[in-house]
């Protein structure tokens, strides 16, 4: 897909409105094409939605799949085969409200369409040559050593205090010679100091892109439920995410035994059991450095 059919990302609802809360469809054998996106602006839920359009294409081969220009969803349907653009008026929007059983966000959107669960699961992305070329040449030129890479995200938008400065400050320090850290943020973020590359990045959608390619360089992700952590699941980082969230144990029990909208499981269900987690509310610091320390030297260093 070429990214110049897709931008400018202008949206034109506002002379044909659309429905951002259509009915699920009952014959999708019978529709000619659908748009698949989030009415959001926040990275992780693009993603959620990253798996629907191969799946519904398998399902409905003659089924054509657009996304929308609002927000994340172009950047993260870019270069995706099942779907063919833009459509910037479209009649109805299916996403954020397609929800349907039980499981993780992912399974719960797939379920409304009645497509096969995701096992394991995980978002869709797909990186463009010319990206992956360019995440190389950084690495090449900003990268000071060839300790194995850990990129790490403190503070997310939903999660602003799951974990302590003096916590992200203390591990960074016990590890160093060990592992490098490069910290992913939003401009305007705390640096964690001994990083040894800051990835502060604007809001515009174009970087998010590039954020992707950087983090396909890791070798782990440590960080806190937020776009991040969606983005290194997709990319197959193993990662280790600190939850403000109680026992993720329940979190898992609970959504694979009730619905979706049934015990707290709308926040819960962003979690993925792939994952390694921390619960930081039900630990002490002392605690919480031992055992990062312990998934960073398992897991990356020799």
């Amino acid at each position: 897909m070429d990214y110049f059919r897709w931008h400018p990302c202008v949206e034109l609802n506002w002379i044909r409105p659309v429905n951002f809360f259509p009915l699920r469809p009952e014959r999708l054998d019978q529709m000619e094409s659908i748009c698949i996106g989030t009415k959001n602006r926040t990275l992780g839920d693009s993603l959620i939605l990253s798996t629907l359009p191969q799946k519904l294409k398998a399902a409905y081969p003659h089924l054509k799949i657009y996304t929308y220009p609002r927000g994340l969803n172009p950047v993260v349907f870019k270069g995706n085969p099942a779907v063919l653009g833009l459509q910037r008026a479209p009649l109805a929007l299916f996403g954020d409200d397609c929800n349907w059983g039980s499981g993780h966000h992912i399974q719960v959107k797939e379920a409304y369409f009645n497509l096969p669960h995701s096992e394991p699961v995980k978002p869709n992305l797909f990186l463009e040559t010319k990206e992956i070329l360019f995440a190389e040449n950084y690495l090449e030129r900003y990268s000071r050593s060839s300790l194995p890479l850990c990129m790490i995200h403190p503070w997310g938008g939903t999660w602003p205090k799951v974990a302590s400065r003096k916590y992200w400050e203390e591990l960074v320090q016990r590890m160093q010679g060990e592992v490098r850290f490069w910290q992913i943020g939003m401009e305007g973020q705390p640096s964690i100091p001994g990083c040894e590359n800051f990835l502060f990045l604007s809001k515009s959608p174009a970087n998010a892109r590039k954020l992707f390619a950087l983090m396909d360089l890791a070798d782990a992700f440590l960080g806190v439920n937020s776009g991040p952590m969606h983005v290194a699941r997709a990319l197959g980082i193993r990662s280790l995410i600190l939850t403000a969230q109680g026992s993720v144990n329940k979190i898992f029990e609970n959504r694979r035994k009730y619905a979706y909208f049934l015990k707290g499981n709308n926040a819960g269900g962003f979690l993925y059991e792939e994952n390694f987690h921390l619960e930081t509310d039900l630990l002490t610091h002392d605690d919480l450095i031992r055992r990062s320390e312990e998934f960073l030297s398992r897991h990356l260093v020799s």
